[in-house]
C-alpha cells in the first residue's frame, strides 16, 4: 500500500485548546475528503506533533481516528516529536507503559511508521528540531528498544536526521541503529 504522512496543522490556542469545535470538524471534513479523492488502497498516516499543534497529545489522533473511522487511516511516530512533547520513552516500563497506552487508545496495528530522530532540544521543549542519532538529548536507550522490542522493531522506520556531514540522511545514522539491534 502506499500512503501519505501529513501533519494535523493547528487550530488551537498557546496553551493546547481548540479555538473551538467548527475548527475541528473542518480537520475531520478534509480528512474524509482525502481518503474520498484518493485510490482505495493508499494509506493516510497522521504524524505526531512536537510542539503546539494537533497530535502533539496522542489522544488528539486517538481521537481523530475514532472519529473518522475509516482502516486507510494510520500513525506515524516520530522520535524526535514524542521526545519534544515531553513523552519519555528512555526506560523498559517507560517505553512499555507508553505503547500500552498506545495500543488502548489507537491500538499498535494502527502504527503504520516510525520516523527515527534524535533531537537537539529538551525533554518536553515543544521544539522540534532533529538531530543525528547520539548527538542530542534523546538517551541511547529508546532507539535500543525502538529497534528491539516487539511494538515497534517490525515497523518501518526512517530516519530524518540532518547527517554527519550537514547533507541529510545518511549510512552513519543507519549504521549507529543496526548496531542497537540485539
Amino acid at each position: 500500500m502506499a500512503g501519505s504522512v501529513v501533519h494535523t496543522g493547528t487550530y488551537k490556542t498557546d496553551d493546547g485548546e481548540p479555538e473551538d469545535e467548527a475548527h475541528y470538524e473542518h480537520l475531520l471534513e478534509n480528512i474524509r475528503a482525502a481518503l474520498k479523492n484518493s485510490p482505495d488502497d493508499a494509506l493516510i498516516l497522521l504524524e505526531n506533533a512536537g510542539n503546539r499543534k494537533i497530535g502533539r497529545h496522542i489522544q488528539d489522533l486517538a481521537d481523530i481516528i475514532a472519529d473518522i473511522d475509516s482502516d486507510r487511516l494510520r500513525i506515524c511516530l516520530d522520535t524526535c516529536h514524542l521526545h519534544a512533547a515531553g513523552y519519555d520513552l528512555s526506560g523498559e516500563e517507560k517505553f512499555t507503559e507508553f505503547f500500552n497506552d498506545f495500543d488502548e487508545q489507537i491500538g499498535l496495528d494502527k502504527l503504520e511508521l516510525i520516523h527515527v530522530n534524535d533531537s537537539r532540544d529538551e525533554l518536553g521543549s515543544l521544539r522540534d528540531r532533529h538531530a543525528n542519532i547520539g548527538e542530542g538529548n534523546i538517551p541511547e536507550k529508546v532507539f535500543k528498544l525502538l529497534v528491539n522490542r516487539p511494538e515497534t522493531r517490525d515497523k518501518p522506520m526512517i530516519i530524518e536526521t540532518p547527517g554527519f556531514g550537514e547533507s541529510g540522511p545518511d549510512e552513519k545514522n543507519l549504521k549507529i541503529l543496526r548496531g542497537f539491534q540485539n
